[in-house]
């Protein structure tokens, strides 16, 4: 009873649960907690493409029903209050859905600073699953013209990157 406690708001309001790779919480456990509600499953464009695409393949499976890929944070923010008070995941915590990846926290984290997620890079994920691809961080129309363009299926407007790495628009802008 318990596990579905964390899940079930979504489920009972009828709205989609936007489950992050960084969760602490497993794919396959958020999903059995509530197997009824409307699930995506979001990620960021990382460099080792093997994770990526186990951990994508492991929500398709488990019955998520679009893919969330966040496209405005290429890397980690540097944040200067996590850093002064030494913030890290609580001993009881930890990125679950990367368990056997041996990262313990987001600092271990190494997005394709790299090779970044290009327009082009997107047919990637088509070569493997079959979920609608949905872009978190599109602030432009000429940004949201190309990823239709693209074959994404719809778009996020979010400026969570200009958070993270600098100012930016409002969304609302």
């Amino acid at each position: 009873m318990k596990k579905q406690f964390y899940f079930s708001a979504a489920s009972a309001l009828n709205t989609c649960m936007v489950l992050s790779h960084y969760s602490t919480k497993s794919i396959e456990d958020v999903m059995s907690a509530t197997p009824q509600g409307l699930k995506w499953f979001q990620t960021s464009p990382h460099q080792n493409l093997t994770i990526a695409k186990a951990l994508i393949q492991r929500a398709e499976k488990a019955g998520y029903k679009a893919l969330v890929l966040t496209v405005d944070a290429p890397i980690i923010g540097f944040r200067r209050d996590d850093i002064r008070n030494n913030m890290k995941f609580p001993p009881h915590l930890s990125m679950v859905n990367y368990k056997e990846t041996k990262l313990k926290d987001m600092r271990s984290m190494k997005f394709r600073s790299k090779n970044p997620a290009t327009w082009e890079s997107l047919g990637w994920y088509r070569t493997f699953t079959k979920l609608p691809i949905i872009l978190k961080g599109i602030l432009t129309g000429s940004d949201a013209k190309l990823a239709l363009d693209c074959g994404v299926n719809a778009i996020i407007v979010s400026n969570h990157g200009g958070r993270q790495l600098d100012s930016v628009s409002a969304t609302v802008s």
